[in-house]
């Protein structure tokens, strides 16, 4: 679980240890050094992110980085909420229980004037109680906080007991192509997809960089290896000096306790053992020159039982004349020890390899207290602690400082006595950073802004490592940030950024007029698409709530803040008539004089001139005649025109003898949503009669059934893996008065057998359709041409269920419709599911007998997308973030065709935000 590293030999620090070696513990094991640190969160202070931006790293002041301390966390702390997030993955709260002498140390820090308060908020100058990472009592190391929220996730595999040797860099492009790595005495490589991110630690990345030919030229060549990158791979070896010499002897006695009892609290999340390090309390305070409210000194305060004997000696690396007249002096019932570290050394290590086997550890040279102004500062803080021990707070424990006879040479508390304490007693926090520092340069850095490496693409380190100067805090929660900060990054790099949820929500509310009792944060008024409930209520609506209520499903707005629960359909009609995207916004706009509606006008290309490749306009046909316009022409038809035109995949366009002027992989993610119709719940309820004139004068009246669509009331659940909060499967209930038997011949294109067995016996003045939802199916089709003419339909191979794990999330959501009819409220109507005598050969209601029914009945939901995805590069995807087409001047694919990936909703209302946000865009790009 520990590297074991030890330092080189030391001149300057580290005297007292053995060989003048300081220990250096690296984690080894999934979490990294989070599984075996002292779990204190602790961020720093808004001056040191902001000098970071000032070296030349934009986007990293506090400012910047503040979000992603927040978004990280799950505070249990009582603080500020400006400096303070709630959801997070990282669990943050109070070490507990607070110590018997806690009150002393509060008393005593408010006679020296020091001010209580959230260290990890406005102000850092002052002392709180520790924050520390746990949850239920237990450490919450990266591990456990983060990946194992991800871990089930399918682009994330985890192989243990493997040691990266080196990045694959290619020597010619210098671009990093993968990674190789031993596992079990075999070699592996792992290949790339788009770029190497390297997070080993601020040890372990300069040592794999500089194994992998990256680092200082005449360091490398030393030792035979070929210089891929000139840069200072590990010369900025920063770390946080830690004195642990200062142990306060009271007359307290820590209460006695047996470990069973202590077992008995931490398997409850109690008590002393819950936290890993002992600090009850932290302090910062402000020595030697620079800014008043940037700390330089911390305090951390460890009451009568922390560690023993047995655990200081595995610690440090104490010769033993260090152990016999320190260590072994401490009573660990009565006596405060008070670590004292030091935040902003001058002095620089660095790190450089032993050999060129990845095996062999990296020498480490800490080079601690080469600068006296280092020595200095920690001195002032050693004063303060003495001052404590004055107080009539401390006196009252009859506090005073353990005598340790070394360094006998010099006046006892003199500058010299203490310099010589501090270089023979002082070693590391294990808090190294900076070894492969961030900056814009490559004579003083590694990486850049982004953290790529300098001069090797498709390569970025993100840990601590990058860190360009010390922070005044731990670096356990900075570099949680940083990895944050750069996966927004990356998500932007490789993805759609402006396309976040917060950034399409008002191009939803913008377009709608909402009708319906929802959240307003998350619902418009005034737009010109009108949004209602499907009316009227069905009679059965009272058992479904009922139902819902007994399967504990929550009624909510699913438009809303939330999505797994059910609520009354929302539907685009107004005055009881359908509202078209042509009836809602075209029918408000048409009198504008830059608008011609051309009608009964079939689009046959894009007209793109191949040299300059930029689209001219477009070619169409109406009434035998050829013309020129422009036109938006959906998920099926969009790639169509696009492959006529030229813009498509080369392969498949060269077999129809179409020249091709970009090669681009349109019609190549076709996704939709399958839906399964097969659940028909047979009730006790018969539909009231009614005449088709009385359904047409309520339908003038804009009233009754004819106004509405069928689906009366929508759900959402989630199913298999992924996140809980994100539906899989939507509901669609059909109460009885649905489709009548020749408009679902219509709608399904069922054989004679289906049509029999299926639709000729439902009863839809009494059943119940469920219509099931498939909403994120692995599976993807393809559309593709038939010919190259314009009239000849193209070909749509929806290759639905192609993946087993489709099938397996649409037979879970069965299970809830099966479940819903043996509630109460269903029994009072005598609910049952509808016998359809297909799918014989398996035993009823099992596996094989749904896969069998889907296979036979599901069919897709009318959601087709993704056919010209929007994405960053032309391998990938059609489109960028602008929807431009990629390598194509002056065209643009505005329609559902962009989504990159299906969403837990319908094509129709996202396409109107894909509008609506594209338009905001052409109107900036033209103003």
């Amino acid at each position: 679980m520990n590297w074991g590293y030890y330092s080189t030999s030391q001149k300057n620090c580290c005297l007292g240890m053995k060989d003048q070696k300081c220990m250096v513990p690296r984690g080894k094991s999934i979490g990294g050094s989070s599984a075996l640190n002292a779990v204190l969160y602790v961020r720093g202070n808004p001056q040191d992110y902001d000098r970071w931006e000032a070296l030349g790293n934009p986007g990293w002041s506090y400012k910047d980085v503040l979000p992603y301390f927040i978004k990280s966390e799950n505070s249990q702390i009582d603080g500020d909420p400006d400096y303070h997030g709630i959801g997070g993955f990282w669990n943050v709260e109070y070490s507990f229980p607070a110590s018997d002498l806690y009150e002393n140390f509060i008393a005593a820090c408010d006679e020296l004037n020091m001010t209580r308060l959230d260290y990890n908020g406005k102000g850092q100058i002052g002392t709180d109680r520790s924050q520390i990472n746990i949850k239920h009592g237990k450490r919450q190391s990266l591990g456990t906080a983060f990946l194992d929220n991800a871990r089930k996730r399918a682009n994330i595999d985890i192989i243990t007991n493997a040691l990266v040797t080196k990045v694959i860099i290619n020597p010619e492009s210098k671009e990093a192509q993968g990674v190789e790595f031993v596992t079990k005495e075999e070699k592996f490589a792992a290949t790339a997809v788009r770029e190497v991110i390297l997070s080993a630690g601020a040890i372990n990345s300069p040592q794999i960089l500089m194994l992998s030919g990256v680092g200082p030229k005449k360091h490398l060549e030393e030792l035979g290896i070929e210089v891929i990158e000139d840069l200072p791979v590990g010369e900025n070896l920063l770390e946080h000096p830690l004195f642990p010499g200062l142990v306060i002897q009271t007359n307290y006695t820590l209460p006695g306790t047996t470990m069973e009892i202590l077992l008995d609290q931490y398997l409850q999340g109690l008590g002393p053992l819950t936290s890993p390090a002992h600090v009850d309390s932290i302090g910062f305070l402000h020595t030697g020159d620079g800014p008043a409210d940037l700390p330089t000194v911390e305090y951390l305060f460890i009451p009568p039982g922390g560690s023993t004997l047995p655990i200081l000696n595995r610690v440090y690396n104490y010769d033993d004349n260090l152990v016999y007249n320190f260590l072994s002096r401490i009573n660990s019932r009565s006596d405060i020890t008070v670590y004292l570290a030091l935040l902003h050394q001058k002095s620089k290590g660095r790190i450089t390899l032993q050999s060129t086997s990845p095996i062999d550890f990296p020498l480490i040279d800490l080079n601690m207290f080469a600068e006296p102004e280092d020595v200095d500062n920690l001195i002032e803080g050693i004063e303060f602690v003495m001052n404590l021990t004055k107080t009539e707070a401390f006196k009252k424990i009859n506090a005073n400082l353990l005598n340790v006879p070394i360094c006998t040479e010099f006046t006892k508390y003199s500058k010299q006595y203490w310099e010589c304490m501090i270089r023979q007693m002082a070693q590391t926090i294990y808090h190294a950073c900076g070894t492969t520092a961030m900056g814009p340069n490559k004579t003083s850095s590694v990486v850049d802004s982004n953290l790529k490496v300098h001069g090797i693409g498709k390569l970025r380190v993100v840990d601590a490592g990058v860190f360009p100067t010390t922070i005044s805090g731990h670096t356990n929660a900075p570099a949680v940030m940083v990895a944050e900060k750069i996966a927004d990054v990356i998500k932007n790099e490789y993805g759609n950024p402006g396309w976040s949820y917060k950034d399409v929500l008002p191009y939803f509310t913008k377009s709608e007029n909402s009708q319906i009792d929802g959240d307003p944060d998350y619902h418009g008024i005034g737009g010109f698409w009108n949004v209602e409930y499907s009316f009227p209520a069905s009679d059965l609506y009272e058992n479904f709530i009922t139902a819902c209520d007994e399967l504990n499903m929550t009624r909510l707005d699913y438009n809303g803040k939330k999505q797994i629960g059910f609520d009354k359909s929302q539907i685009n009609t107004k005055h009881g008539k359908r509202q078209s995207l042509g009836t809602a916004f075209l029918d408000n706009a048409r009198k504008r004089k830059n608008i011609d509606v051309v009608t009964n006008a079939l689009v046959t290309k894009i007209i793109i001139n191949p040299q300059s490749k930029e689209a001219k306009g477009v070619e169409f046909v109406t009434k035998n005649k050829k013309y020129s316009a422009t036109a938006t022409a959906g998920a099926v038809n969009s790639p169509q025109i696009l492959m006529l035109s030229g813009v498509g995949p080369k392969k498949h366009l060269e077999e129809l003898g179409i020249e091709v002027i970009e090669d681009l992989p349109v019609g190549e993610n076709l996704l939709d949503h399958p839906l399964f119709p097969g659940l028909v719940i047979q009730t006790n309820y018969t539909l009231p009669d009614t005449t088709i004139k009385m359904l047409l004068e309520q339908y003038l009246k804009g009233q009754g059934p004819l106004t509405s669509s069928m689906l009366k009331t929508i759900a959402f659940i989630h199913t298999g893996d992924g996140p809980e909060d994100l539906p899989t499967v939507e509901y669609l209930f059909i109460p009885p008065s649905g489709p009548t038997q020749p408009i679902l011949k219509r709608i399904y294109n069922y054989d004679v057998n289906l049509a029999l067995n299926f639709l000729s016996r439902i009863n839809s003045r009494s059943d119940i359709t469920v219509y099931l939802t498939l909403l994120h199916q692995k599976s993807k089709g393809r559309i593709t041409l038939q010919s190259k003419n314009p009239i000849d339909f193209p070909l749509v191979d929806l290759n639905m269920f192609a993946e087993a794990e489709d099938i397996d999330n649409l037979i879970e959501g069965i299970e809830f419709v099966m479940n819903l009819t043996k509630t109460e409220a269903f029994k009072k109507i005598n609910a049952k599911l509808l016998d359809v005598p297909i799918c014989s050969d398996f035993t009823k209601h099992s596996r094989q007998y749904w896969e069998c029914m889907i296979r036979q009945m599901a069919q897709t939901i009318y959601h087709t997308c993704g056919t010209t995805a929007m994405g960053p590069n032309k391998t990938t995807s059609v489109v960028d973030r602008d929807l431009k087409v990629h390598g194509i001047g002056k065209l643009r694919v505005v329609s559902a065709a962009v989504f990159p990936t299906t969403i837990s909703g319908h094509a129709n209302a996202p396409a109107v935000m894909v509008a609506e946000k594209i338009a905001d865009a052409i109107k900036k790009e033209y103003a």
